[in-house]
């Protein structure tokens, strides 16, 4: 196998989805619902507590409130 025909698939910083730089766009407001469905999806109390910080986080520098998905 090449080198050149391997992906560059890796995780995004900001919210750790697996992106392709190369072929896709990821904006902050994907990281922002992405990070959203990991919210609603998760049980477990102290992972959901880390998650709604990472949210704040990015609610703060998108100058957003809530917690409601956003059209992207």
């Amino acid at each position: 196998m090449n080198v050149s025909d391997q992906t560059t698939i890796r995780p995004c910083p900001i919210c750790g989805k697996m992106v392709d730089p190369g072929k896709e766009r990821h904006t902050l407001y994907q990281c922002r619902n992405f990070l959203l469905e990991l919210y609603f999806k998760e049980m477990n109390p102290a992972r959901r507590i880390a998650v709604e910080k990472r949210i704040d986080l990015l609610n703060e520098r998108l100058s957003l409130h809530g917690k409601n998905l956003l059209d992207t």
